[in-house]
């Protein structure tokens, strides 16, 4: 779910939220389940340029298969990953939250 709201012609704000819930299988009898909000302003310094802000946390429950390879148990407590889970960096833990600001200019 996502959903922006305009507060003046060079002001918008974004959030949004998904809830993710794995299937019990392969013994798992806890499956992960994560809760994320992301939040985003941008400021319109011009037509073509904008600085923008964007926040993202997350939260994870549950049990989950480790990855294939690892020294880990073959079932472990499920950690938060935001953003692309297979090129992303885990969290140690089961939150995470990711911050980044920047400039956007198009040309």
């Amino acid at each position: 779910m996502i959903s922006t709201y305009r507060i003046t012609p060079a002001v918008i704000v974004g959030a949004g939220y998904s809830y993710t819930c794995a299937s019990k299988a392969n013994g798992v009898s806890d499956p992960a389940r994560y809760h994320q909000i992301s939040l985003e302003q941008t400021y319109s310094l011009s037509t073509r340029t904008t600085l923008y802000a964007l926040e993202a946390y997350q939260l994870a429950r549950g049990k989950t298969l480790a990855a294939a390879g690892s020294s880990a148990t073959n079932i472990i407590d499920a950690v938060a990953v935001v953003g692309d889970s297979q090129n992303a960096t885990p969290s140690s833990g089961p939150s995470q939250f990711v911050g980044m600001v920047g400039l956007r200019h198009a040309f």
